[in-house]
């Protein structure tokens, strides 16, 4: 295994802010509309200009709520105000923590592994979403909280100190170990594969601007990155909407299993538990449908543009679409164990109606015999 020595990049970072995201699930889904009667907030969108010149959008705008940040540290770092709370009417809420950062760009990698695991934050999160499911819940559609967090950390730097980053702006020029360890929280060096991966999925707009995107963080050097930073923290939210998808699914292939089991023991004639399990399936079925709609429409990007290229590579780092199949390939399953299961108690029931028939037949040429009318 070869690993590559650690350059020593010049930049020093003037003005930037590493944003601790945490997606939680928070419902079926939200009327935003009602919500924003109901809590002081705001729904900003996306900034149009040369980045986004078609004035692509999150449909619908999300609401973002500000609130007091914790008054924690973390890693000698002081958190700065505010706290966004970015609620999707696809029934997902983020809560997104600021931390400012100055200084050389090494000392990044000293954060970075702070934020693996940064307790305090993700439970002062799970706080904030259920005092919001209290204060919104005549806008939500079956509220729910559930255990999963799908954390995202952006190191969003927006200003260097002049002469200290090169021109123009790519991964050697700032050091490809360096990035590395920094997305992937690791304070020593790291072999070339890992690193390959790591700035594998790099996107630039123009010669003064930079975004490095991994599966767990991402490192944004741009003067104007809020458009960046809002497709990235989408992609987390969608992530956390697929496995939670997924995880139900799951469970209900579990339950399959377990109905299939009972039934080849002792099959209901009536076939009630069937049935009451098909209308579940077929519920979920129209739920998956609706959310896999809702959250894959929720951005809408066209051609090259340089947030559909953003999203384009978030989606692969995060394995949205293997996590999308996966949804899918589960629904079909469970579509095909209870197909089966009202086929053989259909084949059942039709049975014993003809045995029925067969007894009633028989009877009656008794009776005939018998000469009873």
């Amino acid at each position: 295994m070869t690993v590559t020595a650690d350059r020593a990049p010049s930049m020093q970072i003037r003005d930037g802010v590493a944003l601790v995201m945490f997606a939680q699930e928070f419902g079926y889904s939200v009327d935003l509309q009602v919500a924003e009667r109901l809590i002081a907030s705001t729904r900003p969108g996306l900034a149009t200009g040369a980045r986004n010149p078609a004035g692509v959008e999150i449909v619908p705008r999300p609401l973002v709520i500000e609130q007091p940040p914790p008054a924690v540290t973390v890693a000698g770092h002081a958190l700065e105000g505010p706290v966004r709370v970015t609620l999707y009417a696809f029934g997902a809420v983020s809560v997104a923590y600021r931390i400012p950062v100055t200084g050389p760009l090494e000392g990044l990698v000293g954060l970075s592994t702070a934020l693996v695991t940064p307790a305090e934050l993700r439970e002062d999160a799970r706080r904030r979403v259920s005092a919001l499911m209290d204060a919104l819940s005549p806008a939500i559609t079956r509220p729910l909280v559930a255990d999963a967090i799908e954390d995202y950390t952006i190191f969003a730097i927006r200003a260097t100190e002049p002469g200290t980053a090169p021109v123009p702006l790519n991964a050697d020029g700032l050091g490809r170990q360096l990035i590395a360890r920094i997305l992937r929280a690791e304070p020593a060096s790291l072999s070339d594969e890992q690193v390959n991966d790591a700035v594998s999925g790099t996107v630039s707009y123009g010669p003064d601007d930079l975004a490095v995107i991994d599966w767990n963080a991402a490192l944004l050097v741009d003067p104007e990155p809020d458009a960046t930073i809002a497709a990235l923290e989408l992609a987390n939210t969608q992530l956390l909407e697929l496995r939670f998808l997924d995880d139900t699914l799951d469970r209900a292939l579990g339950e399959a299993y377990e109905i299939t089991l009972r039934g080849s023991d002792r099959p209901a004639i009536l076939g009630g538990s069937i049935r009451r399990q098909s209308r579940r399936l077929a519920r979920m079925q129209v739920d998956a449908a609706g959310l896999l709609q809702s959250v894959g429409n929720a951005l809408k990007t066209y051609g090259d543009q340089h947030l559909a290229r953003i999203h384009d590579t978030a989606d692969r780092r995060l394995r949205l679409q293997d996590w999308e199949r996966s949804v899918r390939v589960k629904l079909d399953a469970l579509e095909a164990i209870y197909g089966k299961l009202r086929d053989a108690h259909h084949q059942i029931r039709s049975e014993i109606l003809e045995w029925i028939i067969i007894v009633l037949i028989a009877v009656s040429i008794v009776f005939t015999l018998m000469g009873v009318h």
